[in-house]
């Protein structure tokens, strides 16, 4: 960061995850950068917790809504274009409400209904019950003073995804258990920046005939068993 800022480059935000050591130099040192989370470091420890209470006797409710309260979460932030902390944390305290089928009078005016509409279909649907041991553990999950204190510095737009892709580029390039010459490396890292800004944006998706982006459904081992959908690029340039 010295070095950007020693060459004239003006950081006005950053997005890291939630490293407390990285949180205190920010907010002492570097006071006039806007310090975001990324999405999905806070969505994992959200879901670990969600997973405890969900392996527990009658915790099968909670294991249904685990992929909503997530999707919540992320839609929490990237709905809010301007990174507004507070109309994030009402978006977000709002889901306390939307689990018992309660979708109007919400307690923070910045967000007092739900945005579904009436056309949102409540029949099939389990919800909780207010005052019942399940809907209290969430509760207590969803509204502690940490996590929400977090939600109000989400990224509403750039993740640290895209960084750890780059290094994972680079090893392509510059293997970890081969050795190099310090002008070797650097080369190396040079191709690999190149490389990785010629294919990395939105233009590089594949697309069908009607314009329409392909996606492909994958199953990471981290999600035990459940999917994602990812977008389908194209192939690499190579020169």
């Amino acid at each position: 960061m010295a070095l950007l800022e020693e060459n004239g480059l003006i950081i006005k935000s950053l997005t890291t995850d939630r490293h407390t050591s990285v949180s205190k130099f920010i907010r002492t040192e570097k006071n006039y950068i806007r310090h975001f989370y990324d999405i999905w470091h806070v969505a994992k420890g959200l879901k670990k917790k969600l997973d405890h209470i969900s392996l527990k006797q009658g915790g099968e409710l909670v294991n249904s809504w685990k992929k909503s309260i997530i999707n919540h979460l992320y839609w929490c932030a990237v709905s809010t274009a301007d990174g507004n902390g507070d109309l994030m944390l009402a978006k977000w305290q709002s889901i306390l409400n939307h689990l018992v089928n309660q979708h109007t009078g919400h307690p923070n005016l910045l967000f007092p209904s739900c945005l579904h509409g009436s056309e949102y279909s409540t029949e099939n649907i389990d919800w909780f019950e207010p005052g019942t041991d399940d809907y209290e553990s969430v509760c207590k999950i969803l509204d502690h003073c940490k996590l929400e204190k977090d939600i109000k510095k989400l990224s509403p737009i750039h993740q640290t995804a895209a960084l750890e892709s780059f290094h994972s580029l680079v090893i392509k390039f510059a293997p970890k258990h081969t050795a190099f010459s310090y002008l070797g490396m650097r080369s190396r890292l040079h191709i690999a920046a190149m490389h990785y800004n010629e294919n990395c944006g939105e233009e590089t998706d594949d697309t069908d005939e009607k314009g329409n982006v392909r996606c492909s459904i994958i199953f990471p081992k981290y999600k035990k068993g459940d999917y994602s959908i990812k977008k389908q690029k194209k192939s690499p340039t190579q020169g």
